[in-house]
């Protein structure tokens, strides 16, 4: 966990290591699936990303936000390399009480919520997502 963006998928992302080429198999997704598992985030090996959640706006945000963390992740490990100074990380109880207050299905929500504002301004249209503050049930 480098940055409190990244405590949102402390212990709620896993890996998936088989890249089998397109999906064009149901078996594959039934893998995929299983390595998901009850986590919001699986990074696809040699792939890409994947999320899941309640909501169009919470999968919405989790997954921009897992691109940026992969971003940082990426230039933070090449800084490290080249200077030779370890990364400063985040502790197990910061990370974790992090996540306890971000990381559930209605702060995801909360976080989507003006990706679709921004949506509905620039193309001047209105959707159903982004209406209140709670997820439909």
């Amino acid at each position: 966990m480098l940055s409190q963006d990244h405590c949102v998928f402390y212990h709620d992302h896993a890996l998936y290591e088989n890249f089998a080429g397109v999906v064009l198999d149901n078996e594959e997704g039934k893998q995929i699936a299983k390595a998901l598992g009850n986590k919001k985030a699986l990074l696809l090996g040699n792939h890409g990303l994947l999320t899941a959640g309640e909501t169009v706006e919470a999968v919405t945000a989790w997954f921009i936000l897992l691109d940026k963390c992969c971003q940082i992740q990426l230039l933070a490990d090449a800084s490290s390399a080249g200077s030779g100074v370890p990364l400063v990380k985040i502790g197990e109880q910061e990370s974790q009480s992090t996540w306890k207050a971000l990381g559930h299905s209605s702060g995801g929500y909360f976080m989507g919520l003006p990706q679709f504002q921004i949506a509905e301004a620039e193309f001047g249209e209105e959707t159903l997502l982004g209406r209140g503050l709670e997820p439909l049930k």
